[in-house]
Order: C-alpha cells, then sequence, then structure tokens
C-alpha cells in the first residue's frame, strides 16, 4: 500500500481458464474442453479494466471473468466493436 493515493495502482490478472492464442490452440486446442476454455476478448476486458479503475482498487489479485461479474462489464471484440 506504499503506493496509495499518489495515483498508481497495483493489480495482478490471472485468466480463470485456458486462454488459447492460435499457437496454444494449435498444440492443445482439441484436448480441451470448451468449459476449460476463456475467450481471449474476455481476458482482455477483464485486464484492460484495470487501466482505468477508480484509486480504490489497488493491491488485488484478480481474476479476468470475476472482474467482469463484479464491475458489470461487457465483453467487446478485440477491435473494440461490440460483439454482437
Amino acid at each position: 500500500m506504499e503506493l496509495y493515493g499518489t495515483g498508481v495502482r497495483v493489480n495482478t490478472v490471472e485468466p480463470r481458464a485456458a486462454v488459447l492464442s492460435e499457437g496454444a490452440a494449435a498444440l492443445v486446442g482439441d484436448r480441451l474442453r470448451p468449459d476449460q476454455i476463456e475467450s481471449m476478448e474476455a481476458m482482455v476486458e477483464g485486464t484492460l479494466f484495470l487501466c482505468d479503475c477508480g484509486p480504490d482498487i489497488t493491491g488485488r489479485i484478480t481474476v479476468s471473468l470475476d472482474n467482469i461479474e463484479e464491475f458489470g462489464l461487457d465483453i467487446h471484440n478485440l477491435d473494440g466493436t461490440p460483439i454482437s
């Protein structure tokens, strides 16, 4: 908490499930069930939130999907457009 009040936030984020890049999908994609996979878009959304969060959101170890649920975030495509 040494940085509290300075405008610097220190948080971590991890996925709840596997996030498949193209390379990872080629290696293990067929071995994973759908419930073992988190979309890249969800991981990015849960992480991006921490880049512009309020000053009281600091010192947390977070999970991307939990951030989406806790803060009511909408998941967007990687280009920022809404997922339809």
